[in-house]
């Protein structure tokens, strides 16, 4: 939403952001002189060095530079990371570490140019799970992942005396906010959300704002109910900046769901003919090679996961992040890549495709074939989530 649409009595970012540290946990020097070497799922490697209290040397490719961080303790062994980059002023990075298990996730935040992505949040956000150190040995405890488990659940979020905000989780793509106390009293609006499980009584939450060009991203510890983040967003004055938040946590009440009453409704009718005719179009287009047709059930917030072991493991939210990720990928580094699908399976709202990859690696020059499974969550059409399983071993032996 430009300023044009903004409410008249609407606050900017640094109006609201003033002071709403107050209950944040305090910062730790616990990393400085510890090196991480940091892989994930989508293939980045990130070797981070921390040199002092707030600044950490970084490397990633061909890419290097020093910047200002700052570390967190949100639970034993864990912390949170957060980074901004002099050179790229319109991101930042965070980093959830468990050194104990090694498991991580990193959330990469970018400011859209205005009119970048017309009826999408201005502030974008790119989530990856991944593991501290030698990828090759098995991380300990569950992997970071997507969740439900938040929904219906309305909590109370005190930042300081004079910031307290309401939470109603409503969905795993939206959530809904009103201001009880501070300068944004009497206003509240449903945003987009991300929740992921990092650990047992352990999420980590993302929200971009429509209205507000600004995205958060807030570490959840249940066991001492505190939530400690930060905000990326446009000032007033039009300067992109990265702000600390912390706050203490309240539960109020939770709404339980009748699943199995939801699920009829929405397979009754035409839905649930409308969800199988839409990823029968998808490998439809798979035939013909048509990207655009394939990415037609795919919205911005679609999580697609490619299995833990395949060249291109992680999981991609939205056409940009799956089609950098993914395609363009596949495309790269195989010839005839194709997948001849066998079955496709009606359950409703879950649509699961059989069949066969194959094609020819390009450095290699040896041939593939594996069987695939590709499980759909869809709603009305288009899909929540996609999830890949297939014979990892086989694929990834004609790379090498």
């Amino acid at each position: 939403m430009t300023d044009q649409n903004r409410p008249a009595d609407w606050k900017h970012f640094d109006d609201f952001a003033a002071g709403i540290a107050t209950n944040r946990l305090a910062t730790t020097d616990a990393l400085r002189g510890q090196t991480f070497k940091v892989t994930l799922d989508t293939g980045r490697t990130i070797d981070l060095a921390f040199t002092s209290l707030d600044t950490v040397a970084w490397s990633e490719g061909s890419e290097a530079g020093a910047d200002w961080y700052e570390a967190l303790e949100v639970a034993s062994n864990v912390f949170f990371i957060n980074m901004i980059f002099s050179a790229r002023p319109t991101e930042d990075e965070a980093f959830i570490v468990n050194t104990s298990t090694r498991r991580v996730l990193s959330v990469r935040e970018r400011v859209r140019e205005a009119g970048e992505a017309p009826g999408e949040p201005r502030v974008a956000q790119t989530w990856s799970a991944g593991v501290l150190g030698d990828p090759s040995v098995a991380p300990g405890g569950i992997a970071p992942a997507p969740t439900r488990d938040l929904i219906g659940l309305t909590a109370h979020y005190t930042y300081s005396p004079n910031h307290v905000y309401e939470h109603i989780y409503l969905s795993s793509e939206r959530y809904a906010w009103q201001n009880l106390v501070g300068i944004q009293r009497g206003h509240g609006d449903v945003d987009l959300a991300t929740t992921w499980k990092f650990a047992e009584n352990q999420y980590v939450f993302g929200f971009r704002e429509f209205i507000i060009p600004v995205a958060s991203l807030f570490f959840y510890n249940w066991d001492v109910m505190r939530s400690t983040g930060k905000f990326l967003g446009v000032t007033s004055q039009g300067k992109i900046e990265n702000k600390p938040a912390g706050a203490r946590i309240e539960k109020k009440s939770r709404t339980a769901y009748d699943k199995t009453r939801r699920r009829s409704d929405r397979v009754g009718g035409n839905a649930m003919n409308k969800n199988y005719e839409a990823i029968k179009a998808h490998y439809a287009g798979s035939d013909a090679k048509d990207l655009a047709a394939m990415m037609a059930p795919v919205t911005s917030r679609t999580a697609w996961t490619e299995m833990a072991g395949f060249p291109y493991a992680g999981t991609y939210v939205g056409p940009d992040a799956i089609i950098e990720g993914v395609f363009k990928r596949i495309g790269e580094e195989w010839d005839g890549y194709a997948l001849k699908l066998e079955k496709l399976v009606d359950g409703g709202t879950t649509i699961v495709g059989i069949g066969t990859y194959s094609g020819v690696h390009k450095k290699t020059g040896k041939p593939m074939s594996a069987r695939v499974v590709h499980v759909w969550e869809m709603e009305d059409g288009k899909a929540l989530s996609f999830e890949q399983f297939t014979d990892t071993s086989l694929v990834a032996a004609a790379t090498v």
